[in-house]
């Protein structure tokens, strides 16, 4: 912990497993999967120890997510470590609703970056806050799962997607359409 993210709260899942989110003053810095000096058994499931009040309720909030519900986080992510492209791809997927998805190119698209579907992929494989940010709403342009940093890659990618209401069965992708406010569904 520096003094530059001196909250941390500390939490394991019973299928993602050790997990620590990390905060300032401005939001949610990171969100860090499999630590070693932290292991399974060293924390029930499901119990939380935090430096914050604050992230202790974001640490709920993500057990809550990780059920099943769907959540809007009481912390933002701490936007000042990013910028260009990158800023604007990070905040585009972080405004990707519970049970939504888009393409990497529909994504670059929303962007006025038609063409930059790779540079999106780039910029959400760089993503420090997996989960918060929800990196994993974005597929491929045939509804194809690529790339994910959490323990499990894309089994993880499909069980999260699987969490949030998707079919993940070959030749089933989830729908890249868009409902009546425009809105990728």
């Amino acid at each position: 912990m520096t003094t530059e993210n001196p909250y941390t709260a500390l939490l394991q899942h019973p299928i993602l497993g050790d997990i620590r989110l990390e905060a300032n003053q401005r939001g949610i810095s990171r969100l860090v999967f499999s630590l070693p000096a932290f292991r399974s058994g060293d924390l029930p499931a499901g119990r939380i120890v935090s430096t914050s009040d604050r992230l202790a309720k974001v640490a709920e909030e993500l057990l809550a997510y990780l059920a099943g519900t769907p959540v809007q986080f009481s912390l933002p992510p701490d936007w000042q470590a990013f910028s260009g492209f990158r800023l604007r791809v990070l905040q585009a997927a972080w405004h990707i609703p519970f049970g939504g998805v888009l393409s990497y190119g529909q994504l670059a698209g929303q962007l006025a970056a038609p063409g930059a579907a790779r540079a999106v992929g780039a910029a959400l494989g760089s993503n420090p806050m997996p989960l918060i940010i929800p990196c994993h709403r974005v597929l491929g342009a045939n509804g194809s799962l690529h790339g994910f940093s959490a323990p499990g890659g894309l089994a993880t990618k499909a069980w999260l997607l699987a969490l949030e209401g998707h079919s993940l069965r070959p030749g089933n992708p989830p729908r890249l359409e868009k409902d009546k406010n425009g809105n990728f569904s």
